[in-house]
């Protein structure tokens, strides 16, 4: 088989593993399988004749989404002792945090109104934090709670705005 004929084979099979790994987030998904494949175009010459070929890729996703959850917790554990000394870097090596963050700030601009009214008091608060980019540390202690408890909180924000939004998707479709 050419390069072309194992892409166009298994590219559904990857975006689907992905997609549902990253909790259907379409663009998440693209992403990672981008990334799979770039890989499988790299590394084609040592390949081409793996006996198990979709495996081999999907394990590679495996790699990558791993790759960007441990991203996501190496930043949410950095310890900064002050932001003048330190500035945790942001959404650098963590593909799925950066794609969420953005997704976030895309359903708020586009569904602001209908997406803050049915958040509390407190997410409305932690949304504003998002969208000024600011990092788990800072949320931690503007909010006074541990980084743990910050990343938590921000996690569940993403995850309810976008069922708010796929609700309200939903009932415009």
């Amino acid at each position: 088989m050419t390069l072309h004929e194992i892409c166009t084979k298994y590219y559904n099979v990857v975006y689907r593993r992905c997609s549902y790994e990253l909790n259907f987030n379409a663009d998440a998904a693209a992403e990672v399988t981008q990334q799979v494949f770039l890989v499988l175009c790299e590394k084609w010459p040592l390949v081409q004749f793996h006996p198990n070929l979709e495996g081999w890729l999907l394990k590679v996703a495996s790699n990558k989404l791993k790759k960007a959850r441990a991203g996501y917790v190496r930043r949410s554990q950095i310890m900064s002792t002050s932001a003048e000394e330190f500035r945790e870097p942001m959404w650098e090596d963590d593909i799925f945090s950066r794609i969420m963050c953005e997704q976030l700030e895309i359903d708020l601009e586009r569904y602001a109104n209908e997406v803050l009214s049915q958040l509390s008091e407190n997410e409305v608060i932690l949304a504003g934090y998002i969208r000024e980019k600011k990092t788990n540390a800072e949320i931690a202690e503007l909010l006074e709670i541990t980084k743990g408890a910050a990343s938590m909180r921000v996690s569940r924000l993403y995850r309810k705005v976008r069922e708010i939004v796929q609700e309200i998707i939903d009932n415009v479709v």
